[in-house]
């Protein structure tokens, strides 16, 4: 029960972490796209005031570090931005799945169904194969889907794991 407890503080945790890097992500995205499209002459202008508003909202950070000012000041870097905006379209799609997780977990629904109760909120099973916590769960189209814990560490972490079946197959010929 702690375990499983813990398991979703974690997920949710994720959860918000993919969240906040995803909307400060689409803010610099949006910002990078606002600077290509000024006329050149304008661009310089554009990107002091940019960033003059920036380190604006870092004026109240005493004792931490902030790299939002950093992060906008690089916005002309047309490297620095596709690297961005490939981490961003990487995180789509796994995003989305985890979203819909924590809906079922957190707010005991189904998402985009408002007031539709899901099975078995919050009910961890133990994978046999693995020993990881896994959550079944109901998606916004109304299919059965899973999650394991280590599935979600193993992509946030760009952890690649061998596919031992792949291994076997290539003793066995």
């Amino acid at each position: 029960m702690a375990l499983n407890g813990v398991s979703q503080m974690w997920l949710f945790a994720l959860y918000e972490f993919l969240r906040t890097w995803r909307q400060r992500a689409m803010q610099l995205l949006q910002l990078a796209d606002q600077y290509a499209k000024t006329k050149p002459a304008k661009q310089k202008a554009f990107l002091s005031k940019t960033l003059a508003d920036a380190k604006g909202k870092e004026k109240h950070i005493f004792s931490g570090s902030s790299f939002y000012s950093h992060h906008i000041s690089r916005i002309a870097d047309t490297d620095f931005v596709a690297s961005i905006k490939a981490y961003y379209d990487k995180t789509d799609g796994w995003f989305g799945f985890i979203e819909e997780l924590r809906m079922n977990l957190a707010k005991h629904e189904v998402p985009k169904k408002r007031g539709m109760v899901t099975e078995m909120p919050g009910y961890a099973r133990m994978g046999l194969v693995t020993g990881t916590l896994y959550w079944q769960f109901i998606d916004a189209q109304g299919g059965l889907q899973k999650l394991d814990r280590r599935e979600a560490a193993n992509f946030f972490l760009d952890i690649q794991v061998p596919d031992y079946d792949d291994d076997r197959d290539e003793l066995l010929e």
